[in-house]
């Protein structure tokens, strides 16, 4: 007699949740030990030359998200950073058409950032993303000209704002 299945439900947290995307699209999970504080994916470059920065200093998340962002947007080189300052640095010698930020971060939280990056991508091209949503947080995001978003919520949500973001 075969032997009884017992299934248990997951808890879904978005680290969770963003991986059964990046799954189902058919995205192999490439290695996260080897992603230093800040990488920056080299080479020809993209035939369009437009570039993306995605922040966050949850090594995991900070890939699933690259992972997800290259296959919806394949034209477009997408460079990460895991922290604020690594990414301040990164833009001195980079333009980038768009930028995606966590909100709690060590050293300097995403919004604090994004208002720092205000000089180099437009108010309507920064992105604030955050697990730990609260109204005054999406307030200070909207009077800040940033796009806000949860990341506990459905990852087409990035991708529709990113899209958003990087309309000509």
């Amino acid at each position: 007699m075969p032997q009884e299945q017992v299934l248990v439900p997951l808890q879904v947290t978005p680290l969770r949740h963003w991986l059964v995307l990046a799954i189902a699209s058919g995205t192999e999970p490439r290695d996260v030990a080897d992603h230093g504080t800040q990488r920056a994916r080299t080479g020809a470059g993209p035939p369009s030359g437009r570039r993306l920065l995605v922040v966050d200093d949850e090594p995991e998340m900070l890939e699933l998200t690259r992972m997800v962002l290259e296959q919806s947007f394949p034209g477009v080189a997408v460079e990460t950073a895991e922290t604020a300052m690594d990414a301040l640095r990164l833009m001195e010698t980079r333009a980038y058409d768009a930028v995606v930020s966590d909100y709690r971060m060590p050293q300097m939280n995403g919004l604090e950032f994004l208002i720092q990056a205000a000089d180099r991508i437009p108010e309507d091209r920064r992105i604030l993303m955050t697990a730990y949503a609260d109204r005054n947080l999406q307030q200070r995001a909207r009077e800040a000209g940033l796009e806000f978003i949860e990341k506990a919520g459905d990852p087409q949500n990035i991708v529709d704002a990113v899209r958003r973001a990087l309309r000509p």
